[in-house]
């Protein structure tokens, strides 16, 4: 081999510097308030069933109604890239979200 291909292979590009990034130990700071919110609303769930009077499909059609809600403002206004999905992929998802709900 030449002294150019060997060099060549050597060579490693530079990583792109990110502005406006979040330090890792505010990541984690992040994660872990997220996390403990998280075990906090579900260790609501079985208080807050106790004390609500619906009958059982009433409330499950209002959690699901309010979670999808949640779901649609998340997508609408979070910072996150917009989901591009295919129609077949579509109709899949919607599928097995059909069969959830039966289940």
């Amino acid at each position: 081999m030449s002294s150019q291909t060997t060099r060549r292979y050597r060579k490693r590009s530079k990583p792109e510097t990110v502005t406006n990034c979040i330090p890792f130990s505010c990541q984690i700071l992040s994660r872990l308030l997220q996390l403990n919110l998280l075990v906090l609303l579900w260790s609501l769930t079985a208080i807050l069933g106790e004390y609500i009077s619906m009958q059982p499909a009433a409330l499950v059609f209002w959690r699901t109604a309010l979670a999808s809600l949640f779901f649609i403002a998340f997508y609408l206004f979070g910072n996150q890239p917009k989901l591009k999905i295919s129609r077949k992929h579509f109709g899949l998802a919607v599928g097995v979200g059909f069969l959830l709900g039966v289940h």
